[in-house]
């Protein structure tokens, strides 16, 4: 492994300890002089490069080795020093190691010899105390730190050239022992052959090691070179109110997603430090501004932190001992970048001048004074980077006028978690008023708190009806995406969060299935379709109880008018339920009559802000501040306020584009712009600020403002059909969008996006509706099936009405599986509105999609809507077929299943005998016979004709023992079938026989435990009842009452039925409490129905 972690360390991981402290030495070894022997061989390329570590590994091995076998270990490796621990305490074993290196290093000197003019020598220090250590655990990386007051004074005597220093406390520790004397000398009498060696074993497992490492990195064998790197440290200022578990976690998603490697955390004595590389060990393949654009929109979400950027020729390779080492970069880039961090202050990168030459067409850079360098004669210019050039580079996003409105949202979220009591906010407004602006300003507030914030976007095109629980959880239990094992990945997110507590499996399988990880011997999996929303509620709800106990939650939710049904509803149930210390701020625009939608939720206190247009004082400072101006003529002012509507969004558009045109100052080209303007329309100024970009930027904006106000940057290059980095850079330089997660953009604004959409002529929109829906396909060809209602869309506004119609049903479909049954049932019924337009009305393509939402409307028991729709395909049918056609047998069956279940048996059988009479005809073995004779099978028990029943049963099972494989699982339902005949006629082991099988393929197709076969075994029960087997009749049914009881609840009618089943059982072999206790369990189900 590339990244070198304590043995220690990873022990303790294993067992789930994550932080302790103990009292050690600490010695620090590191080479003197060895910056100008590594800057020599950086010359010779990949030869100086080899020698580099090969110098490193001659003169670290031996101590190395040395401090390991007298209960040593290496903490972690600074470049060309090395930190390591004696937790034992010892000051014999600890002063025979340090006897052991300096004798190994006085020989080392006499005979070393190496190409360079400049000898080098190790410098030791050493210090004695308290000494904590700290595992981070996250999805992407996990990362350890050690601390304390040993570390500390090794670090604050590193000066000097003297071969040896120890700090007070080490030195009173170890003259109080007796072998050394207050010089720092080992006593001549001390005898280092006498101590007894003693290596400490810290046990773990390979993967264990992999867990501390981006999965990016797992495989990857770099060598040693000499390599052009880009150097970050990063601060993070050690307060009491900074969640650095949670801070940490963001920054590692941070880091992987532009490309950086993190080599390592270390601590000094105000901050917790972070040291990363860009360029190795492998090139990422980004552009250089794409990677500081993410840089620049990582400290604007964490201002609390400094950053120090400096790039350079480094040394990249291994550095340590002969089996101890890591792979990591030295040179003057790793020193300046830590001295650049800092000398920045919070919120601020300092970068040197190699950043500012490369990047300077793309940033801007203040100039910060000159710095000096150890190894260095000219002194290094520094730079502050600052926000993306656009060309308007001065312009800046201010936040002006509702200064009111952010000090009371502050006050109720203090007040309301210093007193545990749950809040929401609204926080209502025409589009631009500033909703958004003003909740970020709130959350930008709280940053680095302890208060956990999720965030929602409701969207309007094609909202998944689930989604805002999906972002919820998706930010808790972060995956990685990139790695093909996502559920295992999803389980580790897991498992660092429940940190070890039972009892949460249950939750864990609902959770991964909401998100979409679930396999198929999941309880989400083989949930009903119809108990899922209340498990997926139950779950959700539990966990944010939990997280609510660690931390104070906010959840932000963007566009609450936006919201579906679904995720209504468990915000209800969280109302409902004992959760503390929870936060809701919503944005929402106005419904009618100034109405705005809220969440129906108890125990929470509501609040509402109402935004209205700035005042014309607030309007004029926002001009000012945006162009960043001084004096200004009157006459732009009056012009600007004539037409000012108070509407910040349209305020901000406009001064952009006046920046953009350069006018400001020309009193004659502002004038005229203001004569072609009669009014602020905001589409207008949007479309002035559009056509002023490339036709390259223009296209791609116009082609993502077809996929919506979120927008997927694989689906637009398929669009395009072209790289669109550089388009996408300019964009976000003139503030049309801004990155989201990884391979997602957003719009900066709604209105921004509908105004880009709403300039295209309907030729082109049809166009781009077209690519759109192609490209989607293309990108989710692997899972297309939650995407079909979205490709839908497109293909409809493209014209394209067959594909919209049958991307509809399709859509349908998958979301009855999901039980989103409102949304099925729009689907279904656009597609047949659709298939309606394209087709004439009796064509069978029609016909089919009227099928489905029959099929649909008959397993919600809406009878008379799909008796209606059955006879309506049925007549398409026999137009399109004719009677006698085989096509015309499931139709035919379905409609004799419609009149089974209403009772209208007559009906049912001329119909299921003329669908079986087809089906014989046109393969007298095939699965379709068997299962059509079963349904009659059905019908003619359910009228008590058992003769009749089991000589149908008996036909099925015949044809599909005869034909196919022995575990299929229709033979499975026949084998049942027919054995509960076979008992009604008083062939009970017969029927016992065919029931030992139907389990045993239940069992094999669908798992030990799952509710499908769970009839399988009440049907066997009820045999040992008549054959008087108790003890077997019993155990199966408390087995169907376990598996029915997880997958559905107490008291759902699927668990009751057993219940209702165990008390006649527990009556009839005379145990009446057995008895009276399922008996008082159906009346408790009276009064808590689902």
């Amino acid at each position: 492994m590339i990244r070198y972690v304590p043995p220690f360390i990873l022990s303790q991981f294993e067992n789930n300890n994550y932080q302790g402290e103990m009292q050690a030495f600490v010695l620090l070894g590191d080479i003197i002089g060895f910056t100008t022997i590594n800057d020599e061989l950086q010359k010779k390329g990949k030869e100086g490069a080899e020698e580099v570590s090969h110098i490193i590994r001659s003169i670290f091995t031996e101590p190395i080795n040395i401090i390991e076998r007298f209960g040593g270990f290496i903490s972690n490796f600074a470049g060309d020093a090395f930190y390591s621990i004696f937790p034992n305490n010892s000051p014999a074993q600890f002063c025979a190691a340090l006897y052991y290196i300096q004798s190994f290093l006085k020989t080392y000197y006499k005979n070393q010899s190496h190409p360079s003019q400049y000898p080098f020598k190790m410098r030791i220090r050493i210090g004695y105390g308290n000494v904590k250590w700290r595992i981070f655990t996250n999805e992407i990386q996990n990362e350890y730190v050690f601390f304390g007051d040993a570390i500390e004074e090794v670090q604050h005597i590193n000066r000097g050239q003297t071969l040896c220093k120890y700090s007070f406390s080490a030195l009173q520790k170890l003259t109080a022992s007796g072998y050394m004397d207050d010089k720092g000398k080992i006593n001549q009498d001390f005898k280092p052959e006498k101590v007894k060696e003693k290596i400490i074993s810290y046990p773990y497992g390979k993967e264990t090691e992999y867990k501390f490492l981006n999965h990016r990195f797992h495989n990857i064998q770099p060598e040693n070179e000499i390599r052009t790197v880009i150097c970050n440290y990063t601060r993070i200022p050690l307060t009491s109110d900074l969640d650095y578990l949670n801070i940490i976690a963001k920054l590692e998603n941070f880091y992987q997603h532009s490309g950086f490697y993190v080599d390592k955390l270390s601590v000094t004595k105000d901050f917790l430090c972070i040291l990363s590389f860009y360029g190795m060990p492998r090139n990422e393949g980004k552009r250089l501004s794409q990677v500081f654009q993410q840089i620049l929109e990582c400290e604007y979400k964490y201002p609390f932190i400094s950053q120090g950027i400096a790039m350079g020729s480094c040394f990249t390779g291994f550095i340590g001992g002969e089996h101890i080492r890591e792979y990591t970069a030295l040179g003057h880039s790793v020193n300046l970048a830590a001295r650049l961090s800092g000398k920045s202050i919070n919120g601020e990168i300092l970068t040197d001048s190699a950043i500012r030459k490369e990047l300077k067409m793309n940033f801007d850079f203040e100039f910060r004074g000159n710095l000096t360098l150890k190894g260095l004669k000219n002194k290094i210019s520094t730079y502050k980077l600052k926000e993306l050039q656009s060309p308007n580079n001065q312009f800046k996003k201010v936040f002006i006028g509702r200064q009111n409105q952010l000090k009371n949202i502050q006050n109720i979220i203090v007040r309301s978690f210093n007193e545990h009591h749950n809040f929401i906010v609204y926080i209502a407004g025409e589009a631009g008023i500033g909703k958004t602006s003003l909740t970020a300003e709130v959350l930008n507030s709280l940053q680095g708190k302890k208060i956990r914030v999720f965030n929602i976007l409701c969207s309007f095109a094609n909202p998944r009806p689930m989604d805002p629980l999906i972002q919820i959880f998706s930010q808790l239990f972060p995956v990685n995406y990139n790695n093909q094992k996502t559920i295992s990945s999803f389980h580790q997110s897991w498992i660092n969060w429940i940190k070890n507590e039972k009892g949460w499996k249950q939750d864990e399988d609902i959770i991964s299935g909401l998100l979409g990880y679930a396999d198929k011997e999941s309880l989400f999996y083989n949930l009903p379709p119809d108990l899922r929303f209340n498990k997926i509620y139950q779950s959700a709800v539990k966990v944010l109880q939990k997280e609510t106990k660690r931390n104070p939650i906010i959840i932000y939710i963007d566009d609450l008018h936006w919201m579906e049904t679904q995720p209504r509803n468990f915000f209800q149930c969280l109302g409902k339920s004992e959760i503390k210390d929870l936060g809701i701020i919503a944005t929402t625009r106005y419904l009618e009559n100034d109405k705005i939608p809220t969440l129906d939720m108890d125990n929470f206190s509501f609040y509402r802000l109402d935004l209205a247009p700035l005042s014309k004082n607030y309007s004029w400072k926002l001009y000012k501040s945006l162009m960043n101006l001084g004096n200004v003529s009157t006459d732009l002012k009056q012009e600007l306020l004539k037409r000012d509507t108070g509407n910040p969004f349209i305020i901000e558009q406009m001064a952009s584009y006046l920046f953009e045109s350069g006018i400001l100052h020309k009193y004659d080209d502002f004038k005229n712009i203001f004569e072609k303007i009669n009014s602020f329309d905001v589409n207008d100024i949007i479309g002035f600020r559009i056509d002023r970009l490339s036709a390259s930027v223009r296209e791609c904006i116009y082609n993502a403002s077809v996929l919506g106000m979120k927008f997927n940057l694989k689906v637009l290059n398929l669009m395009l059909e072209r790289d669109i980095q550089q388009d996408l850079l300019i964009g976000t330089q003139n503030r049309i969008w801004k990155s989201l997660e990884k391979d997602f953009y957003i719009f900066t604004h709604i209105l921004l996006q509908e105004a880009a959409y709403n300039r295209m002529l309907s030729d082109k929109l049809k166009c781009l509706h077209l690519k759109a829906a192609q490209a989607i396909e293309k990108v989710y060809e692997q899972n297309i099936r939650p995407y079909t209602e979205e490709i839908a869309h497109h293909y409809e506004n493209a014209g394209e009405i067959l594909k919209a119609s049958d991307f509809y049903d399709e859509a349908g479909d998958y979301y009855w599986d999901n039980s989103y049954f409102e949304v099925a049932e729009k689907c279904f019924l656009k597609a047949i509105d659709l298939a309606e337009k394209s087709v004439v009305s009796d064509n069978m393509d029609y016909g089919e999609k009227i099928f489905h939402l029959a099929l649909f409307y008959h397993y919600m028991q809406r009878m008379e809507e799909a008796e209606k729709l059955y006879n309506t395909v049925m007549n398409i049918a026999l137009s399109t077929y004719g009677k006698d056609s085989i096509e015309i047998s499931p139709y035919i069956n379905n409609l004799g299943r419609y009149y089974k279940d209403v009772g209208r048996y007559e009906e049912s059988e001329k119909l299921l005998l003329q669908s079986l009479e087809l089906e014989k005809k046109y393969n007298a073995d095939s699965s379709n016979v068997a299962d059509r004779i079963n349904n009659l099978g059905h019908l003619y028990s359910l009228q008590h004709f058992n003769d009749k029943a089991r000589e149908m049963c008996q036909q099925a099972y015949d044809i599909m023992t005869r034909n196919y494989d022995p575990y299929h699982f229709f033979t499975a339902t026949v084998c049942n079938n027919l054995g509960m005949t076979l008992v009604e006629s008083g062939k009970i082991e017969e029927g016992e026989e065919l029931l030992l099988k139907a389990i045993e393929i239940g069992k094999k197709v669908y798992g030990e435990n799952q509710p499908q076969i769970v009839i399988y075994f009440k049907n066997l029960a009820s045999i040992y009842i008549e054959q008087q087997k108790w003890d077997e009749a019993k155990a199966l049914l408390q087995k169907c009452l376990h598996i029915n009881q997880k997958y559905f609840g107490k008291y759902h009618s699927s668990t009751l039925y057993v219940v209702k089943a165990l008390e006649r059982f527990y009556d009839k072999i005379g145990n009446k409490r057995k008895a009276n206790y399922y008996a008082n369990w159906l009346q408790e189900s009276k009064k808590n129905k689902l």
